[in-house]
């Protein structure tokens, strides 16, 4: 079984599995800088025992798994440096115009397997199949960001607020919202795809077909969608 954690700033379904932390408004300098910036963290795997004692945290312990269960968190921390294009009277006080100037991406996959102390080698294999999947689309997560980045540079976006910094950090969020948005649709979607049918393939693991022919051809009918 398999848990994965819903993302606090896009609204999307429980299938989803990232974190997205917002970076505070910065105002274009003159600069000689790259205008797209990625770097990615390798994914950080922890495996806990799952005990009356020990347990994950409440949202992962409401999972109906009581055996095991991996919970992995794509995270993107987007900071965007706009310059102030337009600023103007709103119903909100001011609406703010921003174009796109730079944007930095640090990437970042830790992924966290539940399991009871005893437990089956079996299980632990079908855990490792979830991870195994988490880490085929993460290993082009590095690309996929620098091309969801390249698509909002040089994009004019509008926010509204009640002064000028408020009105400018909306800008802001629209555009972060439109970067994570494209790495959710080309990262977390296709492995929250690939992990549901893993799991149909294997019963949750408690068929006998073989983990390896049971991940590839998830990750295969995922891509393909």
């Amino acid at each position: 079984m398999h848990f994965k954690k819903l993302m606090p700033f896009l609204i999307v379904n429980r299938l989803s599995a990232a974190t997205v932390w917002l970076s505070a408004v910065l105002l274009a300098a003159c600069n000689t800088a790259q205008p797209v910036s990625v770097r990615k963290s390798e994914p950080v795997i922890q495996r806990h025992a799952y005990d009356k004692d020990n347990r994950p945290p409440e949202e992962v312990g409401k999972h109906p798994s009581v055996e095991a269960n991996t919970h992995w968190d794509y995270r993107i921390t987007p900071e965007i440096t706009v310059e102030r294009k337009k600023l103007e009277p709103s119903t909100q006080g001011l609406q703010a115009t921003v174009l796109v100037k730079r944007i930095s991406v640090e990437l970042a996959l830790p992924i966290e397997m539940w399991v009871p102390e005893g437990v089956s080698d079996r299980v632990i294999a079908h855990e490792d199949g979830h991870i195994r999947i988490c880490k085929h689309f993460y290993s082009d997560a590095e690309n996929v960001a620098r091309e969801c980045a390249n698509s909002t540079i040089g994009h004019t976006y509008e926010g509204a607020g009640k002064d000028e910094n408020e009105a400018i950090q909306g800008a802001i969020e629209i555009a972060t919202g439109e970067l994570c948005t494209c790495y959710q649709r080309k990262i977390i979607e296709p492995t929250n795809r690939a992990s549901a049918t893993y799991d149909r393939l294997t019963s949750h693991g408690q068929n006998s077909t073989p983990i390896g022919e049971a991940v590839d051809k998830a990750i295969q009918e995922a891509s393909a969608n």
